[in-house]
C-alpha cells in the first residue's frame, strides 16, 4: 500500500497507469495490473483526457 503525503503525491504518480508504471519500476513487481490491461488503461486515459484519477479494473477489462 502506498500512503500518500504532500512530499510524495507527484511521484508516486497521478494516474492508475502511471502509479503501476512506478510500481514496477521501484519494487519490479506488476504494479498490480497485467502488461495487457496496462495498455488498456493508458489508451482509455489518452482517449478521455484523464489527467488526475483512478480508472476502475472492471471497465478497463472491457474494452476490446
Amino acid at each position: 500500500m502506498l500512503i500518500k503525503t504532500s512530499k510524495t503525491r507527484h511521484r508516486i504518480g497521478r494516474t492508475r497507469s502511471e502509479q503501476a508504471e512506478n510500481l514496477r519500476r521501484v519494487y519490479g513487481t506488476s504494479g498490480g495490473i497485467s502488461d495487457e490491461n496496462l495498455d488498456k488503461l493508458k489508451h482509455l486515459e489518452k482517449k478521455h483526457d484523464i489527467r488526475i484519477g483512478f480508472v476502475p479494473a472492471h471497465i478497463v477489462e472491457r474494452v476490446r
